[in-house]
């Protein structure tokens, strides 16, 4: 069974921060006990509820600013107690979140409407509420999960400036205009565009975490130990398949994080490509979705990924533009065009992806086709 490596990997994340008075414990502990009932990536949603963080003896502002900076949302629970604190406490809590986003333009802060508030400060009327109240609880929860999980908003459709309701009746009381053109609004996404996105079609099961070779490790006159670079790892993985005659050689994919090597190679096998390089006694063994559930975690996955991509097109002639992040392109074919065979429907079809450019029967400068490939 997977284990957790020391700080590299220990999730203290929360995907939303419960900021409430005392005196509303009860609906905030109702409110948690939903949200992290449900899951996301493989995991439960976790909430950070002072009760549940902070022990006896522990710093209470340290753990609160800890709690806030390591939340991926701040859910302000909003009652008339909540904006009487004498203690100042929930004052602070959404007065630092706003600092850190004055518009609240990354939708960090998230106003959560639990019982009907007389008073709302001028800096957080602006933002949309999710209502909490009473009958609307379920609905209100539905959309709290939603954002959480990073889903798309659920899209309202209109119909001659009418709104259609889910069940499909139209809603009069949000008639805009009779003589709207009938349209729908789109759903609602991250604003980000992307365009030929191929899809990953398979997962590698495990990825591989394991010291550094202690062999590499360097004591210093102090005592501390001095890791190698990543340079001088890949050095030692050349030597070594110069060393061993390998057929086939190349750099493998793998990430150096503190004393650590993350990989989707078998760190575990004596004759892996990274063999000289960790200590494979000592390997933790994660599962794909496991690790993918933290976002730090998911960063690492990612560029493991673009790792691979660059290593394959590698290999298949194409070059890495070193001006151009994730850009690669074609070279010339021994000094000429490059002709390559694709199949864009049925037939395969030849295509140019480098020629020269000619001026007076010489060659000025050459084109090359080249594209931008990374994963996303």
């Amino acid at each position: 069974m997977a284990r957790r490596i020391d700080e590299l990997m220990t999730n203290n994340v929360r995907d939303i921060f419960l900021s409430h008075r005392r005196i509303d414990k009860p609906n905030v502990w109702e409110l948690s006990a939903a949200i992290e009932a449900q899951e996301f990536r493989g995991r439960h949603l976790m909430t950070w509820v002072d009760d549940a963080e902070i022990r006896s003896g522990q710093s209470i502002v340290g753990l609160v600013n800890d709690g806030l900076e390591r939340s991926r949302f701040i859910g302000v629970v909003m009652t008339p107690e909540y904006f009487r604190s004498e203690s100042g406490w929930t004052d602070a809590e959404w007065h630092a979140a706003l600092f850190d986003d004055p518009d609240n333009r990354r939708a960090r802060i998230i106003p959560l409407l639990v019982e009907d508030c007389p008073y709302i400060p001028f800096l957080l009327r602006h933002l949309k509420m999710i209502d909490l109240r009473g009958s609307r609880w379920a609905q209100g929860l539905r959309e709290l999960i939603a954002v959480l999980r990073d889903e798309p908003l659920p899209r309202p459709i209109a119909y001659r400036g009418q709104l259609i309701q889910p069940g499909g009746k139209v809603d009069r009381a949000t008639l805009l205009s009779e003589r709207a053109v009938p349209d729908a609004d789109p759903d609602a996404l991250p604003e980000k565009l992307y365009c030929n996105l191929l899809p990953i079609e398979n997962l590698p099961q495990h990825v591989y975490v394991a010291p550094i070779a202690r062999a590499l490790r360097r004591t210093r006159t102090d005592g501390t130990q001095s890791l190698p670079t990543k340079n001088m790892l890949k050095e030692v993985i050349r030597r070594q398949q110069e060393e061993t005659g390998a057929a086939h050689r190349f750099m493998p994919a793998f990430r150096v994080v503190g004393d650590k090597i993350i990989s989707f190679h078998d760190l575990e096998s004596p004759d892996g490509p990274l063999a000289a390089v960790v200590e494979s006694d000592a390997v933790d063994l994660f599962g794909i979705r496991e690790f993918l559930g933290d976002d730090d975690n998911r960063t690492i996955v990612i560029s493991l990924f673009n790792m691979a991509i660059a290593r394959a097109l590698h290999a298949r002639e194409l070059i890495v533009d070193d001006t151009k992040r994730n850009r690669f392109f074609f070279p010339p074919k021994d000094g000429q065009s490059h002709v390559i065979w694709w199949t864009p429907l049925k037939r395969r079809a030849p295509r140019t992806v480098a020629k020269p450019l000619m001026r007076d029967g010489q060659i000025t400068s050459w084109l090359h086709q080249a594209a931008y490939i990374k994963t996303v």
